[in-house]
């Protein structure tokens, strides 16, 4: 086989070979994307959270409100006492399972 004729089966070589890898760097874009939009979600709620701050109600009738899900996603979920291993009483969300302690 002649120098031209080996150099242009080797380009052909390349060129599949390349083409073997679209099917994983399309993969790869989807997740960059996924992850993109995840990012960009994270970022509108945390430029959001000091206007949430602001407007926080605390207290729904006589329930207090778990201050994470209304900072991070404007809900409103009561805070519910549960039991503790301390003198302290202990309050937490259903929703996002954050507790509170409350001394006194």
């Amino acid at each position: 086989m002649s120098l031209a004729g080996q150099l242009k089966r080797m380009a052909g070589e390349i060129a599949e070979q390349a083409q073997q890898r679209v099917d994983e760097l399309e993969r790869q874009l989807v997740e960059i994307e996924t992850r993109k939009a995840t990012i960009e979600k994270e970022r509108a709620t945390a430029l959001l959270a000091p206007q949430r701050v602001e407007g926080f109600p605390v207290k729904a009738g006589s329930d207090y409100l778990c201050p994470r899900c209304w900072v991070e996603n404007g809900a409103i979920s009561p805070l519910h006492p549960i039991a503790s291993q301390t003198s302290d009483d202990v309050l937490r969300c259903r929703t996002c399972h954050l507790e509170v302690a409350v001394s006194f």
